[in-house]
């Protein structure tokens, strides 16, 4: 606000402006030090060629001021007791994941559900943990899940992101990984499970899995080593061969495989990635597919130039 008075073109708003900008930082020398000032007096400077450049007026200075005082004014009567405020989102969250526990409230930085997982990773972060049954369980970049071990099964909720299983046997426990879209019931060990916004993805790396309906468990299909599947929520199916050593090592190191790759799920794979958030139209961007290897550790201006390069 004082870059903004002090830029003013009447010259006299623009005197009172800094003999009370004086007064201000006479009060208050510990919220200056010296690189702050020179950041600010800069910015001044820039403010300045930007103002005639673009021939702004100190009409146009002060309705803004004065929209941006309204705004305040009214946030203040909306959030004037903030910790009311502060227990009602509380309260709405608590009552938005009991009660409605499959309505994901997606965000730039995750779906709701996520910041409530058992266990979770940040962006460009993996993690892996030892479970209690001695199967390993490798959350990839962004990833959520919850776990859940009893007497009668194990079973692990993919949340979002994506998952590698190494299970243990347990004849008594089936491991039943479920996503928004399937269940997945090992009867083997290796596998990838990747939660995409309309589908997910198994590679199957070693043995057996059976899949099944979410709801009502009815077995849809067995999928074998070396089979790719991706399930909608409707329940379709597509499968795909892969080169099992191939796939297991190029996650590990954090490449993609794109082999008619839709550009939609591209881009959700590098927002795991990236602090950079992609924005992006699923259903414009779906039917343009992508082959090649992709780094994800690659600078991702980088990686949108290639793309670009081969979808203009």
């Amino acid at each position: 606000l004082w870059i903004i008075r002090l830029n003013v073109d009447d010259a006299k708003e623009r005197q009172a402006a800094l003999e009370e900008f004086e007064q201000w930082k006479l009060q208050h020398q510990s919220h200056l030090d010296l690189a702050e000032w020179n950041q600010l007096q800069s910015f001044s400077e820039e403010v300045q060629q930007y103002a005639s450049l673009h021939q702004l007026s100190a009409e146009t200075v002060h309705e803004a001021l004065e929209t941006q005082q309204q705004v305040h004014q009214q946030t203040s009567r909306v959030f004037g007791q903030s910790i009311l405020g502060l227990i009602m989102v509380v309260m709405l969250g608590y009552f938005s994941y009991a009660y409605f526990p499959y309505v994901h409230f997606s965000s730039a930085y995750g779906t709701y559900q996520y910041y409530f997982a058992d266990l979770k990773t940040a962006v460009a972060e993996t993690r892996t943990i030892r479970l209690e049954d001695g199967s390993q369980l490798v959350l990839g970049a962004k990833s959520a899940v919850n776990i859940d071990f009893n007497q009668q099964r194990r079973s692990i909720e993919l949340l979002e992101g994506e998952i590698y299983i190494d299970v243990a046997k347990d004849l008594q426990r089936p491991l039943i990984v479920e996503s928004e879209q399937a269940q997945f019931k090992a009867l083997g060990t290796r596998f990838l499970v990747q939660q995409y916004p309309t589908h997910t993805q198994l590679d199957m790396l070693h043995s057996r899995v059976e899949v099944q309906q979410l709801q009502t468990a009815e077995r849809l299909a067995v999928i074998q080593q070396g089979q790719r599947i991706s399930i909608d929520a409707t329940g379709q199916m597509q499968r795909s061969a892969i080169e099992e050593n191939q796939t297991q090592i190029a996650w590990q190191q954090g490449q993609i495989i794109a082999e008619n790759l839709a550009l939609s799920d591209l881009l959700h794979q590098l927002n795991l990635h990236s602090d950079a958030y992609l924005f992006y139209l699923t259903a414009d961007l779906k039917a343009l597919k992508i082959n090649g290897i992709i780094d994800r550790h690659q600078d991702i201006e980088a990686t949108l130039m290639l793309i670009a390069q081969k979808h203009p």
